[in-house]
């Protein structure tokens, strides 16, 4: 048996945001073994005097596991680190594209229905929400039974469709998927 735990273990700051550095660690359940995978991106957060919110618009870190082995991928770029079984890195699928800022609209929107003004913190400070610069390349990553990576691009909201893109066992695109952007895909068979 094996496990994968994700651990937030440092923060850098970067023009008004804060990110965190996460280890992907193997553990055995039930013992105390554990293998540092790798060091990789974290999550961001908004951050001013002790005040911390989502970073809206950022890329998450973004983790699946199959009978194949390990998937992490981080929103902010197309780069997906595969490992196998045993927790070796197999292969890295880099995806050229070009970022596409956050417009304008996309912010009123998000807005809208909430109150984005400043951020409360302890003490009564505040801070100013800030927004990510770029929407992320890629917002899902699962690992299919037969060891395909499927792989979500970003999908602005008013949208009916979110696209996927198939990479085979051996890291080649296979297909282009469109799927309605409200179905949450948990598992993909042959």
């Amino acid at each position: 048996d094996w496990g994968l735990r994700v651990f937030e273990r440092a923060h850098h700051a970067v023009s008004g945001g804060l990110q965190d550095t996460t280890w992907l660690v193997r553990t055995w359940l039930g013992t105390e073994r554990r293998d540092t995978l790798s060091r990789v991106p974290g999550a961001w957060f908004n951050f001013r005097s002790r005040a911390v919110s989502d970073l809206a618009f950022s890329g998450d870190p973004l983790l699946a596991v199959g009978a194949s082995g390990i998937v992490f991928a981080h929103g902010d770029e197309f780069t997906i680190r595969c490992y196998d079984r045993r927790g070796k890195l197999a292969r890295i699928i880099q995806v050229a594209f070009r970022p596409r800022e956050v417009t304008a609209r996309e912010v009123a929107e998000r807005n809208r229905g909430s109150q984005p003004g400043p951020v409360s913190s302890e003490g009564g400070a505040t801070a100013t929400l800030q927004y990510a610069k770029h929407v992320p390349a890629i917002t899902a990553v699962l690992v299919g039974i037969e060891g395909d990576t499927w792989v979500r691009r970003w999908t602005p909201p008013d949208r009916t469709n979110a696209s996927w893109i198939v990479f085979g066992a051996d890291g080649q695109p296979r297909a282009r998927v469109e799927l309605p952007s409200t179905l949450r895909v948990s598992e993909v068979g042959a």
